[in-house]
């Protein structure tokens, strides 16, 4: 027969369990935009495509893109339609999309542009219908289309991200563009020499290319954006890291006062999380919560509530992010190994902060 403490200890695991689940189901819904923009920057930079532009209030994701060797763009907006959980499971995860095709173009170029033509990140009239852009301070033309993407395609009930397939469909919406904007163009527009404001402009950007990077090497350990903050000010990315137990998520930001013109200063953050599934469990980890270790003098360590958290500051050289040459930036994988080095080194320190029964954590 089950004691009345043990009936009361399965209802309280039970609503826990429960509890957690539909957390995760809302924490889904509110990252799902987040966890697209993540594949967008890894799909670019697997097209030889950096980051040069990235603006996210949260709801609103504005990015663009150049390819340094071909000066070609392509210009993203996304905006969650259906962020509310209950909205969700009315309707799906759907999204609001711009895409947008770009190339340097002469001022015969710019004219030929029919007189509806729009700015670049414009409201098209709906979806499917492609316009055209020019953006005279850069020297570019673009041709846009609007899209409703269903989310759910791409973001998996687990939080997984499929690179692959959003890789894909962004490559053929992108050659769509292209071949539309070769047919609008009165002549193909060769490959110039930069002016001195697109090199300025590039210069500007250090900080975005650098964080696409990020994005980028992340996306491609398994390790997806759940949280972006982004202004022309601030860079600073969330990411999931529950399939490296024990930690939870990791947090990259760019460090603005310390970095210099040749060297970008990254704040690295590792969260591990404790979360017991037991009233158990609970008790035993209020009993006795494991000390953590003594870091070291470049690393702070913190506890707070249920989770621990360990930070350093790494630096990272800029001086091959605005090189042309595509493939030598494709097989570079330095800030790849940067951050994996420094990952493992602030988990060693924080382990011990665990869930006592094994349970992965989750946002």
């Amino acid at each position: 027969m089950t004691s009345p403490e043990n009936e009361a200890g399965d209802v309280f695991a039970e609503l826990l369990r429960a509890s957690r689940e539909l957390h995760l189901e809302a924490s889904r819904s509110r990252r799902i935009d987040d966890m697209l923009i993540g594949a967008s920057v890894a799909a670019s930079r697997r097209a030889g495509r950096s980051l040069i532009g990235l603006n996210s209030d949260g709801v609103n994701h504005h990015l663009r893109f150049e390819d340094l060797a071909t000066q070609t763009r392509v210009l993203l907006r996304l905006t969650h339609l259906s962020e509310s959980l209950a909205a969700a499971r009315v309707h799906g995860h759907v999204a609001s999309t711009l895409v947008g095709y770009g190339e340097p173009a002469a001022v015969d170029a710019v004219k030929s542009l029919p007189p509806e033509a729009t700015g670049a990140f414009a409201e098209t009239a709906e979806p499917g219908v492609v316009s055209f852009a020019a953006d005279p301070a850069s020297g570019y033309v673009y041709a846009q289309i609007g899209l409703i993407l269903a989310l759910d395609r791409y973001v998996g009930a687990d939080l997984r991200v499929d690179v692959d397939l959003f890789a894909s469909h962004l490559s053929s919406v992108v050659e769509g563009l292209r071949t539309v904007l070769r047919a609008r163009l009165p002549e193909a527009q060769p490959v110039r020499r930069r002016s001195g404001s697109h090199e300025r402009e590039l210069l500007e950007s250090r900080d975005e290319i650098v964080i696409g990077e990020v994005i980028s090497a992340m996306m491609e350990a398994g390790r997806p954006v759940i949280g972006i903050e982004s202004d022309v000010d601030y860079q600073r990315v969330q990411f999931l890291a529950d399939r490296e137990a024990p930690m939870h998520a990791v947090v990259v930001a760019i460090d603005r006062v310390r970095s210099t013109r040749g060297e970008a200063c990254l704040n690295v953050e590792v969260e591990v999380r404790d979360e017991p599934s037991t009233l158990a469990g609970i008790i035993a980890r209020h009993a006795e919560v494991p000390a953590l270790r003594s870091p070291p003098a470049d690393v702070q360590v913190r506890r707070e509530w249920n989770s621990s958290f360990a930070s350093t500051r790494v630096r990272f050289p800029l001086a091959d992010l605005l090189a042309s040459n595509a493939s030598a930036r494709r097989e570079d994988r330095s800030i790849a190994r940067l951050l994996d080095d420094t990952i493992v080194q602030l988990k060693r320190l924080v382990a011990p902060m665990r869930d006592h029964e094994g349970n992965s954590s989750k946002p």
